[in-house]
């Protein structure tokens, strides 16, 4: 099997969807054999119908894989993104938590005291 840019043997056309003639731009696979019953019976396939006979398979396209590998960048920066948040996090409560094990407490709120209020 090989590829070839058109179909030239006769029939001339793509043995798996006929109405491809054999120019089409997306060239042909030469199959180097011939249908039964002799002459004029060339087997040529069409890429066009090769990739349609693989999409059947449940096979991806290269625009598709392509979509779904951005897709996955994308959700793989994000877990990045969000695992750095974590750890931060993680680090201020493990701060907390060696505080509160050595019996640190606060005495007073942080901040300033809220203003006294006139009635």
């Amino acid at each position: 099997m090989r590829f070839v840019e058109r179909a030239e043997i006769r029939p001339s056309r793509c043995a798996v969807l006929p109405q491809i003639p054999g120019n089409h731009p997306r060239g042909f696979l030469d199959t180097g054999s011939e249908m039964l019953g002799g002459l004029d019976n060339h087997v040529y396939v069409s890429v066009v119908a090769a990739e349609e006979m693989a999409r059947k398979l449940g096979w991806q396209s290269p625009e598709d894989a392509q979509e779904l590998r951005d897709e996955l960048e994308a959700v793989a920066r994000e877990r990045d993104r969000l695992q750095d948040e974590v750890d931060d996090l993680n680090r201020d409560f493990e701060a907390i938590d060696v505080l509160q094990s050595k019996g640190f407490t606060t005495r007073r709120k942080p901040g300033r005291k809220p203003a006294a209020r006139e009635e």
